[in-house]
């Protein structure tokens, strides 16, 4: 399966996704998971300690979102939707956290 050049935004209400806008490939949904998510002030804590292990420590957090990552599980060929926190910096650096278990995806 290739997908590319697919840009859409998602709208969330209380984890439920009520709108979208742009382009993306829908398809059956075989299986759903419930999981504990980190919260904002809990990826801030991971975000401060990777900034001040940097040495910039006078870094300014300009946003944080909850967003969704989507991850391809080559085994079963199927996608995942994977609750991802996006943190923006003064700088414009931005850091992508996976809302389950807090881990960088990228920076």
């Amino acid at each position: 399966v290739l997908i590319t050049n697919l840009c859409s935004s998602f709208a969330v209400l209380d984890g439920t996704v009520i709108g979208m806008s742009g382009e993306w490939c829908f398809a059956d949904i075989e299986t759903t998971y419930s999981a504990q998510l980190y919260d904002q002030i809990n990826i801030l804590y991971n975000v401060k300690e990777r900034i001040d292990a940097e040495g910039t420590s006078d870094t300014v957090i300009t946003s944080i979102s909850l967003v969704y990552a989507v991850y391809y599980h080559a085994d079963t060929g199927s996608f995942y939707m994977i609750p991802t926190w996006n943190v923006t910096t003064d700088s414009g650096k931005v850091f992508l956290l996976n809302g389950v278990d807090g881990t960088f995806y990228t920076e």
